[in-house]
């Protein structure tokens, strides 16, 4: 999870610190649609045979790919270097992070009912599309980190419980 929190975090709050919150104009990316389109048939299939472990497998692995996307694109270079390049990447950026969010959405739900309010989208079982010029709402964390210390503590506490 922290690969995709760590994704829409960054995409977004980017967003809003350099765009003012406002999703930039860009045109769709064939090969990332493609990539999407396939995770709903996949996904789908999978969930419906039972095989979770397998759908959100193959899920997590296009989120890890969507922040080497992001890395490789860098648009805190290319924001100054060639703004129509960041704007483009940011687009796409936001269109993965909605169709993630659908993807994720049996798994995850009080993540993705979060993006669903912050993209204006909803969680039909396909490809989101969230335009450009649409001003995004206040974003938070979409996980809270937590403290392994914490985690130890709490665990404790339920072995003496039932210990």
């Amino acid at each position: 999870m922290g690969t995709y929190g760590n994704f829409v975090n960054r995409s977004l709050t980017f967003i809003v610190k350099y765009c003012d919150g406002i999703v930039p104009h860009g045109t769709d990316n064939q090969d990332i649609d493609r990539q999407i389109d396939h995770l709903f048939v996949f996904a789908g299939g999978q969930i419906e045979n039972g095989l979770f472990k397998d759908a959100i497998g193959e899920i997590f692995e296009f989120a890890r790919s969507a922040n080497k996307f992001f890395d490789t694109k860098k648009p805190w270079i290319t924001r100054n270097t060639d703004k129509a390049e960041c704007d483009n990447t940011l687009y796409q950026c936001v269109q993965i992070i909605a169709g993630l969010a659908v993807l994720l959405w049996p798994f995850l739900p009080f993540s993705s009912e979060k993006i669903f309010g912050w993209l204006g989208i909803n969680s039909k079982w396909e490809r989101q599309s969230v335009p450009g010029g649409y001003l995004l709402p206040e974003i938070q964390i979409l996980f809270q980190r937590i403290d392994k210390k914490v985690i130890e503590t709490e665990t404790e506490k339920l072995q003496e419980i039932f210990i």
